[in-house]
């Protein structure tokens, strides 16, 4: 059993972003509060899990926003799954 990192997560969720038909505006945001969650996250000085889980929090608004418009169910569903389970392992409180 292979046990990803978050930042590996964040990765893999940036990578379907972008495979995904998105419109170049929706795609960019989303990608931004990752590539944002990910730095935070990885700055080992700080280690900032809170602004890491504020960000995926936004993203997770922001990919709900966005269901049945400029994103699909299976979308939306397949990005909320991703980024809940980045949340759980950063052990953020919702």
């Amino acid at each position: 059993i292979l046990v990803k990192g978050v930042v590996e997560q964040l990765k893999d969720l940036v990578r379907a972003v972008d495979e995904s038909d998105l419109r170049k505006g929706i795609a960019t945001s989303l990608d931004a509060k990752l590539e944002n969650a990910e730095d935070a996250f990885d700055s080992a000085s700080t280690n900032d899990k809170t602004t890491a889980c504020n960000l995926m929090g936004a993203f997770i608004n922001n990919v709900e926003a966005q269901s049945g418009q400029s994103l699909t169910l299976a979308e939306v569903a397949s990005f909320t799954s991703a980024a809940r389970q980045i949340d759980s392992t950063l052990s953020c409180t919702q």
